[in-house]
């Protein structure tokens, strides 16, 4: 009887190792997709900024007030 215990410790031992296991590629998974996401996002948000600046630079050449302010992106200027 005390083997029988045994094998049913193990047993349940290696349910609960398998599910870690899952939950652990659940995670890298979620990880995986936040990751892509943030680098989409990020490279979009590029896109867009250098393209206000393309604007506010044919702004200067027609003579015309810039419409996008990028004080916030000079790190002395930026209040904190």
């Amino acid at each position: 009887m005390r083997i029988g215990g045994r094998r049913h410790a193990a047993q349940e031992k290696a349910r609960y190792l398998q599910g870690v296991k899952k939950a652990e590629e659940g995670l890298k998974n979620n990880l995986k997709n936040l990751q892509q996401f943030k680098e989409l996002t990020v490279d979009r948000e590029n896109i867009m900024i250098e393209s206000k600046k393309e604007v506010n630079r044919l702004s200067e050449e027609l003579k015309k007030p810039t419409p996008y302010n990028f004080l916030f992106f000079n790190e002395q200027e930026r209040e904190i």
